[in-house]
């Protein structure tokens, strides 16, 4: 949240959730969806929030009054994943059968397929100026990729192949062209989308998949979360790891820096893929260097 001391959640339940950070206190609840809550992204501006849920119905709020000023049912169940562009002219949607949407708010509300016939998507993320959209993607298990969506052609751009079980997280960087993915275990690869060119590697002594990936808004720090609730962050000006540790005991799916960068928010799974029992939990880190 624009407000460095509160922190915007969906537990599980039907219900959105905005607690304070310092104690946990909770502050604020919107209701309006009738089935779990699953997937939300903020705008840019802090006023607007999108969210989906299990059902596969779409909605965007006004945070000022609390209200749905906008809602969609997709017809496909589970939203995985959104991102919005900045102008908050279109929505990106991820859907568990692995297919993309993106619901055109200036073509009356219009859900148009943007993963190809086939591919499964993974994950997804928007550039910061809302030019590009990449999301991971896989035919087979040994035919993955990240394919790359220029937005105002609606066509594909570029399509960074992959080996078997890589790239199966996206995250642009802030501000740039430049994206992070998941390469061979324990390790991270940086790529520019203009020049399709690798722009370095990032490496960890983990031997567990890769599950969740934040940054700063400057730039400056990315964490990584893995299976078995490890936690690696890095400094990307020299692409020292600056910390490495088990922040959980089971699979961190969520994480996000606060706008200063100086606190790092983590949330675990239950029980995760292999993982040994523990309980859910979210953790909020303090940044010091």
């Amino acid at each position: 949240m624009p407000d460095e001391d509160v922190l915007l959640t969906a537990s599980g339940g039907e219900t959105i959730e905005f607690r304070s950070l310092p104690d946990g206190q909770l502050l604020r609840t919107l209701s309006g969806h009738s089935n779990s809550v699953s997937a939300l992204t903020l705008a840019a501006n802090g006023r607007t929030l999108y969210s989906g849920d299990l059902a596969g119905d779409l909605k965007v709020w006004d945070l000022k009054t609390g209200k749905v000023t906008r809602e969609l049912a997709t017809g496909r169940p589970v939203i995985r994943a959104l991102a919005v562009n900045p102008k908050e002219t279109a929505l990106a949607v991820e859907c568990r059968d692995g297919t993309v949407h993106l619901w055109d708010f200036q073509q009356a509300g219009a859900l148009s397929p943007l993963s190809s016939p086939g591919w499964h998507s993974l994950h997804l993320s928007m550039s910061s100026d809302g030019k590009f959209l990449a999301f991971s993607a896989m035919l087979n298990r040994k035919n993955q990729a990240i394919h790359v969506w220029d937005l105002n052609s609606l066509t594909i751009t570029k399509t960074f192949s992959a080996d078997e079980d890589s790239h199966t997280l996206v995250q642009f960087l802030d501000g740039t062209h430049t994206f992070v993915t998941d390469g061979e275990l324990g390790t991270l690869e940086l790529w520019d989308v203009a020049s399709g060119r690798w722009k370095g590697t990032l490496k960890a002594p983990i031997t567990v998949g890769w599950s969740a990936l934040a940054h700063t808004a400057e730039g400056n720090l990315l964490a990584a979360g893995a299976d078995q609730g490890w936690l690696v962050v890095w400094d990307l000006a020299t692409k020292e790891r600056i910390y490495l540790g088990r922040a959980h005991t089971a699979t961190i799916f969520a994480m996000a820096f606060s706008k200063d960068g100086k606190r790092l928010v983590t949330g675990c799974h239950d029980i995760g893929f292999d993982d040994r029992p523990g309980h859910a939990e979210i953790k909020v880190w303090a940044i010091r260097r």
